[in-house]
């Protein structure tokens, strides 16, 4: 019999020890990123639901009202120091979306998906007071803000840029579907808004 080589057998072992930690890290690698996965699905999901509750849609409805002539068929004059606080209200929840995708917690492309439709009219329209604001104070919406410009070259790759600098008669029409939102009726993405306002 040939004496046993310890040191080729403790190579060996090593060998497999070090397989089996990098295995074990893989797999660990792999868990952590599906949690994180997961979580952003539910975070949407959450945002979502926030959307569609009865609030924001009240929120929503109301800004419509606020900012539409249904006569005359057009946008109501917005003056930046003394827009409607409903204004304030859909940017606030834009800044939170902005945040969370920047932190990580929200997917941009998934945010791009969900909110693209509703975000583009409303942040153009918002943009003489985000302007207005920012004069007083540089970090006005400053995340919101972020989210629309990195929302941008996915709108022009996905949609060939059909929504992202929306005409006022376009942003006219988004406000004219928004009367008919109601509570946890999901919007049909793509047919709220077009350009030139064809539905």
């Amino acid at each position: 019999m040939k004496p046993v080589n310890w040191s080729a057998v403790s190579a060996i072992a090593h060998t497999v020890t070090a397989l089996a930690t990098i295995g074990a890290f893989i797999f660990a690698g792999v868990q952590i990123y599906e949690f994180r996965e997961e979580a952003k699905i539910q975070n949407l999901r959450e945002q979502v639901d926030k959307f569609e509750g009865s609030r924001f849609t009240e929120i929503r409805k109301s800004l419509a009202t606020e900012r539409t002539d249904t006569k005359q068929q057009r946008l109501k004059r917005l003056d930046p120091s003394d827009p409607p606080l409903e204004l304030y209200d859909e940017l606030n929840f834009c800044e939170d979306l902005g945040l969370l995708t920047r932190r990580g917690a929200l997917d941009l492309h998934d945010v791009w998906s969900e909110f693209s439709y509703w975000l583009f009219p409303v942040y153009t329209d918002a943009r003489p007071v985000i302007d207005s604001d920012i004069k007083d104070s540089p970090a006005t919406f400053v995340d919101c803000t972020w989210l629309v410009d990195k929302m941008r070259p996915i709108e022009a790759k996905e949609d060939a840029g059909a929504l992202d600098h929306p005409s006022e008669n376009d942003i006219y029409e988004f406000y004219a579907g928004e009367f008919t939102v109601e509570p946890g009726q999901p919007v049909q993405k793509g047919k709220h808004i077009t350009k030139s306002g064809q539905q």
